[in-house]
């Protein structure tokens, strides 16, 4: 096989990747395609302040039933320290929950701009519908076994 020929092979397999990309795109229904807020323009980065365990515990439990605030305190813990200002450049996940705003804006109690999703107690009013829409393995935190067998790292109630 010659120089030429591998080449021209990957870059045939690259635009094929690229136009399976555009389709997956394409696919995403209308209400989910809004223009987010870049995260350069938000003013501030992850570590700008963190919530202590009493304030955590407060807002856990203003947003979910009782049976689940432990729960959603130790997958807030793994998902961002307590930090609502997490913020994931590579997938977008934003807030103490670490939720996408691409795929959850305007959803159920989800707030309605992605500026919001970095506001501790809407982000925790959207985990909420999360929950209830797709389960707790909507976290990898859940499914790895992080928050597993009654032990809830960080704060509990």
């Amino acid at each position: 096989m010659t120089r030429f020929n591998v080449i021209l092979i990957l870059l045939l397999l690259g635009l094929s990747f690229v136009n399976a990309q555009d389709e997956k795109k394409a696919t995403v229904p209308a209400n989910r395609n809004r223009e987010l807020t870049p995260p350069d323009q938000l003013n501030f980065t992850r570590n700008d302040y963190c919530i202590d365990c009493s304030q955590m515990i407060g807002v856990a439990q203003n947003a979910f039933p009782s049976y689940l605030v432990n729960m959603m305190l130790c997958i807030a813990h793994y998902e961002s320290s307590y930090c609502p200002t997490a913020y994931n450049y590579y997938s977008g996940a934003s807030g103490l929950w670490q939720i996408e705003p691409y795929y959850w804006t305007g959803v159920g109690a989800c707030p309605d701009n992605s500026y919001d999703f970095f506001n501790a107690n809407d982000n925790a009013a959207c985990a909420n519908t999360v929950v209830e829409q797709q389960g707790l393995t909507a976290w990898s935190t859940y499914d790895y076994g992080d928050c597993d067998a009654g032990y809830y790292y960080g704060c509990s109630e």
